[in-house]
């Protein structure tokens, strides 16, 4: 519509306004009117209500609760006459009765007030005299008891007679009530018709005014749809900004307004009718069909995210549709529903879209797994290394197994909880080996190095899995099953997966308890130190003995290491324990060394969580300055996990370390990831063959093969070379054949408290002063 035309309507509409103002006061006029009659006459009516409410309120009602209030005075007057004779408390009683009769006289007052009719009078004087016997009888009573020779017949008899008396007070009381309630219901009554002659009078009028409100609006209305209509038409498109457009009761385009001229161009599209979705029909044909007013909906129109807002003009049967470019807030809502069921980091699914999937997994009813798994040795990472370089080694993580999920080979779906921790599930497995044989394969994914800005490092995962339904039937309890398994894999050294089993709750309690115990076992000095000799296979001369730490716990005893040091590694209190460890044990071979005993070195283990961190230097200076002890009387034993994980950092601290003078030595040698060009990088003194190669070596060529290399090994790189676990003449035999160094186990020497190791020190310097 042109805009000119707009105008004219304008003008059209102001005139048929002033006509209907005119028509609108005379209507109000007349409402006036008949509301001040409807006023006058309600007044009236009230006038007669009054005078028939008034004795209701200010006579009857007060004289009801003044009969209820004396039923319960006499009620009362028996009560204290019963205490008194129970008690015999005179001062109590004279009280009681004194405020009875205060209470009686001033309901009785008000009786008078109330009633005024010749028969309620005299019933009022009744009341009265039965009550003054009561009162003669409680005094009566009152006297006997306090005579010197109650006569107990007598007082039974007043007793009795005050019962008596309490019930007629009670009976012409109820008799009295009657009275007055049926007088004050007569007076209800008259009331309450009164009150629906003024009801009937309001309805009436009522009635009147909305019947011809509903005349005048019948015209009224007839006239304001024709003003919308025309209205809508003139104004409406014209000065929107927004695109709208305006269909026919056919669905075609009858009308669009610059805003969705300008829309259609901005998008690239032909003309307005091109940003109406292909579903236009379909929504049209349901806002028919289901006589609803409005349908709104989102779809995508050139790239863009479009909402239309579809509305149906009941008088016309054509539709008006509003559409508006929402694209940003669009992409804006995708996000944050990915945030929710993401991991923003590794943007794998997180938590609670797991939890969502495992729901899902049991509602369908088939044997499955959920895996839990941890990358080992993690936090040292975030230690020395920092969060930043740590969330990069997560995101290489991420990117290695994440192509196990879109392996056709088994249907899986991997996620990301927090910190180090993964998890998988495999929804449909046909048996338990299945979430082996997967755990198997991440664990092949992982034995590759990571290259992480130029530092090769290693990682494996502790794995923990539990089987659905056979290990729990919901997201719970399969949950905490899973984290169980995980933690027995943590605690036997990781890089392996576990399967949860009944005992391990159990065990996880104890490990639990075992763990806050163990907190505090330096600040209780539960802690021991154990030394176990290593000697040189040559000479046979004690050469050092390593420091072993025992805890002495209150309850179960003496505790070997190997039971609560992997407890301490994990949660931290390793550090502390480490701590004690080095101090004691210097402050020990300074202690021999000052008797005369022939100079040795104490080794002393390096955990992997020590060994990240970076306060490790400082404090092995601080133990040999406490100690006296010279710096090469001290080696440091490292494990060679804990030397190959970050092989740069390595290299700086064990540098560290050489520079203060200590030897260092590589623990466990030969079950790493090591190799010659990072061995060769590495400032150290020895090498420790590891016991499971020792133990069986004797009768298996394979054990006899890595043992001899190793030794082999060490000697081309000028290292000594100690063997640990030599436990028979056999293993010592086939150690000084390969050309072993040093050793230590049980064939030699089990680990002894200090006293024994210096006994057995000074045996052998004893025997070589006879020798010489």
């Amino acid at each position: 519509m042109p805009i000119a035309a707009a105008y004219a309507v304008i003008n059209g509409e102001t005139q048929v306004r002033a006509r209907m103002e005119v028509r609108w006061w005379a209507l109000s006029a007349a409402a006036l009117v008949m509301g001040g009659l409807l006023s006058w006459l309600t007044w009236v009516r009230s006038e007669a209500v009054l005078d028939v409410a008034r004795p209701l309120v200010d006579r009857d009602l007060p004289a009801l609760r003044a009969i209820s209030e004396l039923k319960v005075a006499a009620m009362d007057g028996e009560r204290i006459a019963r205490e008194l004779y129970d008690t015999t408390d005179r001062e109590r009683f004279g009280s009681r009765h004194a405020e009875l009769q205060r209470r009686t006289a001033s309901r009785m007052t008000r009786l008078d007030e109330a009633i005024t009719d010749p028969e309620g009078r005299a019933l009022l004087d009744a009341l009265r005299a039965l009550q003054r016997d009561g009162d003669r009888l409680l005094s009566a009573l009152d006297r006997e008891l306090d005579s010197s020779r109650v006569d107990i017949g007598e007082v039974s008899k007043l007793l009795g007679r005050i019962s008596v008396n309490a019930t007629e007070l009670t009976d012409r009381f109820d008799v009295l009530v009657g009275g007055v309630q049926t007088q004050a219901e007569e007076r209800g009554d008259a009331t309450r018709e009164r009150l629906a002659d003024i009801l009937r009078l309001v309805t009436l009028f009522s009635a009147l005014l909305l019947a011809a409100a509903a005349v005048i609006g019948y015209f009224f209305d007839a006239h304001l749809r024709g003003i919308r209509e025309r209205q809508r038409l003139a104004l409406f498109p014209e000065r929107n900004p927004n695109p709208v457009i305006s269909l026919d009761e056919g669905g075609a385009l009858a009308y669009a307004n610059p805003g969705a001229v300008a829309m259609a161009r901005r998008l690239g599209v032909q003309g307005p009718s091109a940003l109406l979705s292909e579903d236009l029909a379909s929504w049209l044909d349901a806002l028919r069909r289901d006589a609803t007013e409005r349908v709104q909906r989102e779809y995508r129109i050139a790239e863009r995210v479009l909402a239309i807002s579809i509305h149906r003009l009941a008088d016309s049967g054509a539709f008006h549709v509003y559409l508006s470019d929402v694209t940003e807030r669009s992409t804006a809502q995708e996000q944050l529903e990915f945030q929710a069921f993401h991991d923003v980091l590794t943007r794998l699914p997180n938590r609670l879209a797991f939890e969502n999937r495992i729901a899902a997994a049991l509602d369908g009813g088939h044997t499955g797994a959920v895996l839990l798994l941890a990358a080992d040795r993690f936090q040292p990472v975030v230690d020395t290394l920092g969060h930043a370089f740590a969330d990069r080694v997560l995101c290489g993580i991420a990117r290695r197994i994440e192509p196990l999920a879109g392996d056709d080979s088994i249907a899986c779906c991997l996620h990301r909880f927090d910190g180090e921790l993964f998890a998988a599930l495999l929804p449909v497995i046909g048996a338990a080996d299945e979430a082996d044989a997967f755990a198997a394969r991440i664990t092949r994914e992982m034995a590759a190095p990571f290259i992480i800005e130029g530092r090769e490092m290693y990682f494996s995962f502790s794995i923990g899995f539990a089987v659905f339904p056979q290990d729990g039937r919901d997201v719970a309890a399969l949950l905490r099953n899973a984290d169980t398994a995980l933690q027995g894999a943590r605690r036997a050294g990781g890089h392996r997966a576990l399967r949860y089993a009944e005992d391990m709750s159990a065990r996880a309690l104890e490990r639990l308890e075992t763990e806050h115990r163990l907190r505090r076992a330096v600040e209780r000095g539960e802690l021991e130190l154990r030394y176990q000799p290593q000697v040189e296979i040559g000479s046979g001369r004690i050469a050092g003995v390593e420091a072993l730490v025992s805890w002495r716990h209150p309850d179960r005893g003496l505790i070997p290491p190997s039971d609560f040091i992997p407890i301490a590694e994990e949660s931290g209190a390793i550090v502390e324990i480490g701590a004690w460890v080095l101090e004691h044990a210097c402050a020990q071979a300074r202690q021999w060394q000052n008797v005369g005993l022939p100079p040795l070195v104490m080794a002393v283990n390096i955990s992997p969580r020590q060994f990240a961190d970076p306060e490790l230097p400082r404090r092995v200076l601080h133990a040999l300055r406490r100690s006296g002890l010279p710096p090469e009387r001290l080696e440091l034993e490292v494990t060679e996990g804990a030397a190959m994980h970050d092989v740069e950092a390595a290299v700086a601290t064990l540098h560290a370390f050489k520079t203060l003078g200590v030897r260092l030595s590589i623990d466990d040698f030969g079950t790493g990831h090591s190799s010659l060009a990072y061995l060769k990088r590495f400032p150290i003194d020895k090498l420790k063959v590891d016991q499971s190669f020792v133990r069986n070596m004797h009768e298996d060529p394979s054990d006899a093969a890595i043992a001899r290399t190793v030794i082999t090994l060490g000697h081309s790189l000028g290292l000594t070379v100690i063997a640990e676990g030599v436990e028979t003449e056999a293993h010592l035999r086939l150690l000084r054949d390969y050309g072993c160094d040093e050793i230590q186990g049980y064939f030699f020497s089990r680990p002894r408290p200090a006293f024994e190791v210096r006994a057995m020190l000074e045996q052998q310097r004893s025997i070589r002063s006879c020798a010489a």
